[in-house]
């Protein structure tokens, strides 16, 4: 996954190599374990540009050193672990968040779902690392001043309903979220969805559907910053955004293949944040430096998202498969690319499905 930003602050290049195995257990489950290999890189800035931006660390409360110093090389590297049991109707996993990041701990989560007449329910429960930044995936320490701070973790409670009325898929999500990490203000998220799929054309072998998608989502405070007290991910108090997601899927005998492409409109706004908010002292400094307050923003904006995943099939035993994904905002930009290779222990026969199952990094969200 690429994300541009600025060098060793909001950059980030991050690398996974996962392995995965996945043996049935018992009559409707299997139990699964991963092992993630992951490598964060954000780049290198040296101290006098860190001071020029005054948005990391304790950066905006000093003053340019000399010429010459070794720049700081903003990275991480790790490896994560994660077991579970995925059956019918539940699914529960349990792991660590990478350990080698400056910052290390668990990482959960337990679904369930269910129908009732011609309704589907679903209940989610987790808590995992907030991947957007180095800051908030693994936390970084302070170049200036020695404090340790970020790995922020997510911990959610999500409910999701979806019916079929009339040729139409309704669908509602309901989310509530607390984030928490080290030396940072604590924050709580709201979110709400709601939208219909109206499907073109479906078949055994092709799916095409089109719909509207109507997201809200609100956090307590602005954490999108990287100075300490700060977690370095996206949280506006204010957000609205409509899509209107087309999603194509088509199979054949050992090909199969689903793009998704979601033009977008948002409204959002932030508003002003302390520039240390966990640490009286160094606010009390920025305040009288004139620095105390970073700015508010607010303002519409158009993207886009595109999604892509393709399966082929080699032989009875091995699969491969690549997953392609990027997204476009004024504020926000990433890309991502999969590719994987899966072993079937047993023979497989028929068509390939028609949705491609793709072999993810675990930990994060």
């Amino acid at each position: 996954m690429y994300k541009p930003g600025d060098e060793a602050v909001s950059r980030l290049d991050s690398r996974v190599a996962s392995l995965r195995v996945r043996q049935p257990w018992g009559d409707h489950g299997h139990w699964f374990g991963q092992l993630d290999s992951i490598r964060l890189e954000a780049g290198r800035a040296d101290a006098a540009q860190l001071i020029r931006s005054g948005d990391w660390g304790s950066a905006a409360l000093r003053q340019p050193p000399s010429p010459g110093r070794t720049p700081m090389h903003a990275h991480a590297q790790g490896r994560a672990l994660t077991v579970g049991y995925d059956a019918d109707r539940w699914r529960a996993d349990i792991g660590t968040t990478p350990l080698g990041f400056e910052f290390a701990g668990l990482a959960a989560g337990l679904d369930l779902k269910g129908r009732v007449g011609s309704a589907d329910w679903g209940v989610s429960l987790a808590h995992r690392p907030v991947t957007g930044s180095l800051l908030s995936y693994g936390g970084q320490r302070d170049l200036f001043s020695g404090i340790r701070w970020g790995a922020v973790r997510r911990t959610s409670a999500l409910l999701q309903f979806a019916t079929t009325w009339r040729g139409l898929e309704p669908f509602a999500q309901l989310e509530w979220a607390t984030y928490r990490g080290h030396e940072v203000l604590p924050n709580r998220e709201q979110a709400a969805a709601m939208g219909v799929d109206w499907a073109l054309s479906r078949g055994a072998d092709h799916y095409l559907a089109v719909g509207p998608v109507l997201r809200l989502r609100a956090f307590d405070n602005n954490q999108n910053h990287y100075s300490v007290g700060h977690g370095g991910y996206y949280s506006p108090q204010r957000s609205t955004t409509v899509s209107v997601p087309v999603q194509a899927a088509m199979r054949g005998t050992d090909l199969s293949w689903v793009v998704r492409v979601a033009p977008s409109w948002s409204q959002s706004s932030t508003t002003s944040a302390p520039r240390f908010p966990t640490r009286a002292d160094l606010q009390a400094q920025a305040a009288a430096q004139g620095q105390g307050t970073y700015g508010g923003s607010r303002g519409p904006g158009a993207g886009w998202a595109l999604q892509s995943t393709w399966e082929y099939r080699m032989n009875a035993h091995w699969t491969t498969g690549f997953r392609v994904a990027a997204e476009r905002s004024p504020d926000y930009a990433k890309e991502q690319v999969h590719l994987y290779l899966r072993w079937h222990e047993k023979p497989q026969r028929g068509p390939v499905p028609l949705w491609p199952s793709t072999v993810m990094p675990h930990a994060g969200v």
